[in-house]
């Protein structure tokens, strides 16, 4: 089945292309909600009610082959409401991370291998509101137009926000201690 036949099943609320439509976007849209929930329980709700937006505002989508991202930019505002709901969608300022010593990791770092799961677990422990920025704008491509409206924020909240989430970022992969014993082994190797 096409995406546009899909979407056309979907209008006339056809549970079998529903289900298809749902388990063909399901694990994609599990891993935005979690980025953005602080835990698998909240981003199951997001899913949830994500996809019920989805279904109920299917007919809106004008292009076909923008399903994929159209569906994303819903789960993340689904997301960003269950954080509201939460109370715990804040833009705190904590102070200035220490300045750190990068030398010797600057060109090493980017030739690491650093999978998704290490990125999860360093995103899920910043900040609520570095988080959230971080994810819209590296992660889910967002520019800070964007996100300043769907979080109704200033733009230039979200570009501080973004700088500080980047330097706090950078703060916990410097400081992982197992990505820090293997840029030290690459470093001696070298």
């Amino acid at each position: 089945m096409t995406n546009q036949e899909l979407i056309k099943a979907c209008i006339k609320n056809q549970r079998v292309a529903q289900k298809a439509l749902y388990d063909q976007y399901r694990g994609q849209m599990y891993s935005v909600c979690l980025r953005y929930c602080p835990d698998q329980d909240t981003a199951c709700d997001a899913l949830q009610e994500g996809f019920i937006n989805v279904f109920e505002n299917i007919h809106r989508l004008t292009d076909p082959l923008r399903l994929s991202s159209w569906i994303k930019k819903i789960i993340v505002r689904t997301s960003l409401e269950q954080l509201r709901k939460l109370k715990k969608l804040n833009f705190v300022q904590l102070e200035e991370l220490p300045q750190l010593d990068n030398s010797g990791y600057s060109e090493t770092i980017f030739e690491l291998d650093y999978n998704y799961d290490k990125l999860l677990e360093h995103l899920n422990s910043m900040p609520t509101g570095y988080k959230t920025i971080f994810s819209m704008y590296v992660l889910d491509e967002l520019n800070h137009q964007e996100i300043a409206e769907i979080l109704s924020i200033d733009i230039s909240t979200s570009r501080t926000q973004l700088h500080k989430a980047r330097k706090y970022m950078q703060h916990l992969i410097l400081n992982d201690k197992s990505l820090a014993q293997e840029l030290k082994l690459r470093i001696q190797a070298s």
